[in-house]
């Protein structure tokens, strides 16, 4: 009677074993991928990547208008490129015109902008891989598995976050989305520890990309958090003293609605990996724009109204509520793209258990079991769209706007589950 069941753990362990090697060679090719000098031609007739860093640039190029004559008219599109034209033409990296940055950014990329351009990125670069890391390791102490298991779990998604095409995709454009995510991560730390001071701080800080708050300001409420509210708009206006003097007060009063008649409102919605993107074609982009916030708006009113009176008697239900805040920030925002899939982490980390892939579909079923075998296979198959795609080569995020959406579903459908669970009000 021991035989198979140590055929079946050899067998187990095999599969791990498999699994894990796997993600390894494929972060490794990340790193090795990501210089220029070496990046498959495949990659560019896929538009995968643009030239290297170019967002970064735009953001550094955002700092150096912030330092000079032209800083209050920050959002001016002529003007950002008569200034590229008449001060920086010598520069290595090609310039798109930036979207609609928020406002706390510009003094922060001041700084950057006075540094030499690699020594710029490097720093940059380092600021988002330590703080996704510390974030993420802070979001591993609050599990109950052993210190072994715990550590090593968190080791394997780490890896597994950097062997996606999502960090490929980050990576060679220079975009923030360590920073924002392990803002968001803090954040998930916070509320889960009942820290309200660090919980609203983190959340003004992620307001580098606002669009991307919304879904966790709405679980703040719904957790009965609001005194990490309060300290939230605290800390918002704080960060927008400097910039008032940078840029000036109508300068910042016009960000809000430059984002649904500026560049983010006709920025490729067909590129995006949101519910926007799937609607993009029967509508004009600054329309899905307007459809995709009434839709967003509507689910957090929901999230709101139907989670409010619901007194959560364990920290597993809250934990998936901010597991399903993660998702819900990629797949229902008017801006996503495919490096803000890096949201997911987070949400893996949370509700996946510390075991080896070949254990991951014990102890579950219905909708929680699927959304572990989604989220295990995502880091492997998010290369397969780039390498066998079809047609135009913004068709390759399209089956990352359906799983998105999918993993939305069972999240929601697994705490429809555990509402009975609740106490009762």
């Amino acid at each position: 009677m021991k035989q198979p069941d140590s055929k079946r753990r050899v067998f187990g362990l095999l599969i791990d074993y498999l699994y894990c090697l796997t993600i390894f060679l494929l972060a490794l090719g990340v790193l090795y991928f990501s210089v220029d000098a070496v990046r498959p031609q495949r990659f560019a007739e896929l538009k995968l990547v643009y030239p290297t860093f170019v967002d970064f640039f735009n953001y550094l190029v955002a700092g150096e208008i912030a330092a000079s004559p032209y800083r209050l008219h920050p959002y001016d599109f002529k003007m950002q490129h008569d200034f590229v034209a008449a001060h920086l033409s010598g520069r290595s990296l090609e310039f798109f015109p930036f979207v609609y940055l928020s406002p706390i950014v510009f003094p922060v990329m001041m700084l950057f902008s006075r540094l030499p351009e690699n020594v710029a990125f490097g720093f940059y670069l380092a600021a988002n891989v330590m703080i996704f890391v510390a974030s993420m390791a802070a979001l591993s102490l609050l599990r109950a598995d052993g210190c072994y298991r715990r550590w090593w779990h968190l080791f394997w998604l780490l890896v597994a976050t950097l062997g996606s095409v999502v960090t490929f995709r980050g990576i060679t454009l220079g975009q923030p989305e360590g920073l924002l995510a392990g803002s968001l991560a803090l954040v998930i730390w916070a509320m889960l520890k009942k820290k309200d001071f660090l919980a609203g701080l983190m959340l003004a800080v992620s307001t580098i990309k606002p669009h991307f708050t919304v879904f966790f300001i709405a679980t703040i409420p719904a957790l009965s958090r609001w005194r990490a509210l309060v300290i939230f708009a605290i800390c918002e206006l704080a960060f927008l003293i400097l910039p008032v003097f940078l840029i000036g007060f109508e300068a910042i009063m016009q960000f809000p609605a430059g984002c649904f008649t500026g560049d983010m409102a006709m920025a490729l919605p067909h590129e995006m990996i949101n519910f926007r993107a799937l609607i993009s074609p029967l509508f004009t982009p600054k329309a899905t724009i307007v459809i995709a916030a009434i839709v967003e708006f509507f689910l957090l009113a929901a999230t709101f109204f139907l989670l409010r009176p619901a007194q959560f008697v364990d920290e597993k239900r809250m934990k998936w509520l901010l597991a399903v805040a993660c998702v819900a920030t990629v797949s229902i925002n008017i801006h996503a793209h495919l490096y803000d899939c890096i949201f997911l982490a987070p949400a893996a980390l949370l509700t996946l258990p510390a075991c080896g892939p070949s254990q991951m579909l014990k102890d579950s079923n219905g909708a929680e079991r699927l959304w572990r075998i989604v989220l295990l296979i995502y880091p492997i198959a998010s290369w397969l769209p780039i390498f066998f795609s079809f047609g135009p080569g913004h068709l390759t995020v399209v089956p990352f706007q359906l799983v998105n959406l999918l993993l939305l579903g069972l999240g929601g459908a697994v705490i429809c589950q555990q509402r009975p669970a609740f106490a009762e009000t």
